[in-house]
């Protein structure tokens, strides 16, 4: 497959534009196909089956479009299947996961605030992984039905009073960080450091994500060797293009990317989905 194919990226709606705009930042030359299921979205309270299946279809839609790298860029898509699609894919898959570790490493940890789905909490895939890190007692798990529902179709309502809800009956006074464990997450850090009431620390994998993205092309030899001046960006929605498209790149902006050919269409007819 050639180097310049692009990349894809999956979420099951906007949060994984948080992760695309890590990889832009780091492979600005690279181009991108990105797949938000936003008719099925959230898949965190879905069963896992059905969140398997729905995850399946839209890897299966992105090879289909020739990528030489799938990036799923979902806590809940990669808890439920991330070693399945690696074993059966011969193209490299990456999936994102709670940045635990660095939030355990810190030396400012005390008491830190896991917050994620219900499902990725749930899954066995994560217990293994905070099993495996050290202070593990200072890591206090918040399940957060809803919350990325929330965020995906009301963004910038409601979301304080949902975060209040959660943390109802917490003392928070000692809290130092916050891992942010859905990629929905990052778009509402400043309710969250509200509702805590003090400044704090947040952590979410993307970054880490899209270093090891570059490092494992680079390994490879999968870069891209074609010289753009900027990153080119097509936008794939099961449901809501225009809206959400718009709102992509809105994250984008705000994550300081402004420079970008955005070569969508229009709203695609993905198989296995219903909008």
């Amino acid at each position: 497959m050639s180097s310049d194919a692009p990349i894809g990226v999956f979420d099951s709606g906007l949060g994984g534009v948080n992760v695309l705009a890590e990889l832009i930042r780091l492979m600005p030359e690279e181009c991108y196909i990105y797949f938000g299921d936003t008719a099925n979205n959230p898949y965190g309270t879905k069963p896992i089956e059905d969140v398997k299946q729905l995850t399946w279809d839209g890897v299966r839609w992105l090879i289909e479009q020739d990528v030489k790298a799938i990036v799923i860029a979902c806590n809940t898509a990669t808890s439920a299947l991330i070693n399945e699609l690696r074993s059966r894919l011969t193209i490299p898959v990456f999936g994102i996961e709670p940045a635990i570790k660095p939030a355990l490493l810190s030396p400012e940890q005390h008491r830190i605030l896991l917050m994620a789905t219900p499902l990725t909490i749930a899954e066995k895939k994560f217990r293994q992984l905070l099993a495996q890190m050290p202070h593990r007692e200072a890591i206090v798990p918040i399940p957060c039905p809803g919350l990325a529902e929330l965020i995906e179709d009301h963004p910038g309502e409601l979301t304080e009073e949902k975060i209040r809800e959660l943390f109802r009956g917490m003392d928070l006074s000692n809290v130092t960080g916050v891992v942010l464990g859905c990629t929905h997450y990052p778009l509402i850090q400043h309710q969250i450091e509200t509702v805590i009431g003090h400044t704090v620390t947040f952590y979410d994998g993307a970054e880490g994500l899209a270093r090891h993205v570059r490092q494992v092309l680079e390994e490879q030899q999968k870069l891209s060797e074609k010289k753009r001046d900027k990153p080119e960006i097509r936008f794939f929605f099961t449901d809501a293009f225009f809206i959400k498209r718009k709102q992509a790149e809105g994250i984008l902006q705000r994550r300081g990317i402004e420079h970008l050919v955005d070569i969508s269409h229009e709203q695609p007819i993905c198989k296995g989905y219903k909008s």
